[in-house]
Protein backbone atom coordinates (compact mmCIF):
# COMPACT_ATOMS: atom_id res chain seq x y z
CA UNK A 1 0.00 0.00 0.00
CA UNK A 2 2.89 2.18 0.77
CA UNK A 3 4.07 2.12 -2.70
CA UNK A 4 0.69 2.53 -4.76
CA UNK A 5 0.50 4.82 -7.46
CA UNK A 6 -2.14 6.78 -5.44
CA UNK A 7 0.41 8.03 -3.19
CA UNK A 8 3.09 9.13 -5.80
CA UNK A 9 3.58 12.92 -6.05
CA UNK A 10 3.20 12.14 -10.12
CA UNK A 11 -0.69 10.84 -9.27
CA UNK A 12 -1.56 14.31 -6.99
CA UNK A 13 -0.03 16.66 -9.30
CA UNK A 14 -1.94 14.84 -12.61
CA UNK A 15 -5.19 15.01 -10.63
CA UNK A 16 -4.74 18.59 -9.97
CA UNK A 17 -4.16 19.65 -13.81
CA UNK A 18 -7.39 17.58 -14.26
CA UNK A 19 -9.70 20.13 -12.59
CA UNK A 20 -12.40 22.26 -13.78
CA UNK A 21 -10.14 24.92 -12.55
CA UNK A 22 -6.78 23.71 -14.23
CA UNK A 23 -8.02 23.75 -17.94
CA UNK A 24 -9.02 26.64 -19.53
CA UNK A 25 -13.05 27.19 -20.67
CA UNK A 26 -14.00 25.70 -23.59
CA UNK A 27 -17.12 28.29 -23.83
CA UNK A 28 -17.77 31.38 -22.03
CA UNK A 29 -19.75 32.28 -18.81
CA UNK A 30 -23.96 31.40 -19.84
CA UNK A 31 -23.28 30.10 -23.01
CA UNK A 32 -24.80 26.98 -22.78
CA UNK A 33 -28.36 26.48 -23.80
CA UNK A 34 -31.26 28.24 -22.38
CA UNK A 35 -33.73 26.66 -20.69
CA UNK A 36 -37.59 26.67 -21.87
CA UNK A 37 -39.53 25.91 -19.27
CA UNK A 38 -39.63 27.47 -15.73
CA UNK A 39 -37.83 26.39 -12.30
CA UNK A 40 -41.35 25.24 -10.88
CA UNK A 41 -42.30 23.72 -14.80
CA UNK A 42 -38.82 21.54 -14.48
CA UNK A 43 -39.43 20.69 -11.20
CA UNK A 44 -43.23 19.13 -11.53
CA UNK A 45 -42.03 17.63 -14.62
CA UNK A 46 -38.85 15.90 -12.52
CA UNK A 47 -41.24 14.68 -9.93
CA UNK A 48 -44.06 13.59 -12.47
CA UNK A 49 -41.44 11.42 -13.85
CA UNK A 50 -39.67 9.78 -11.43
CA UNK A 51 -43.21 9.00 -9.54
CA UNK A 52 -44.94 7.96 -12.23
CA UNK A 53 -42.70 6.63 -15.10
CA UNK A 54 -43.97 9.16 -17.79
CA UNK A 55 -41.65 8.97 -20.67
CA UNK A 56 -39.72 11.97 -21.86
CA UNK A 57 -41.94 12.41 -25.06
CA UNK A 58 -44.93 12.43 -22.87
CA UNK A 59 -43.79 15.12 -20.58
CA UNK A 60 -42.25 17.18 -23.53
CA UNK A 61 -45.96 17.44 -24.98
CA UNK A 62 -47.62 18.00 -21.67
CA UNK A 63 -45.20 20.71 -21.03
CA UNK A 64 -45.08 22.12 -25.08
CA UNK A 65 -41.09 21.97 -24.76
CA UNK A 66 -41.22 19.35 -27.70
Amino acid sequence: MLNSPRRSPRYGRARHQARPTARPRKRARGAGAKHRLTFADRLLATLVHLRHGVTHDMLAGWFGAG
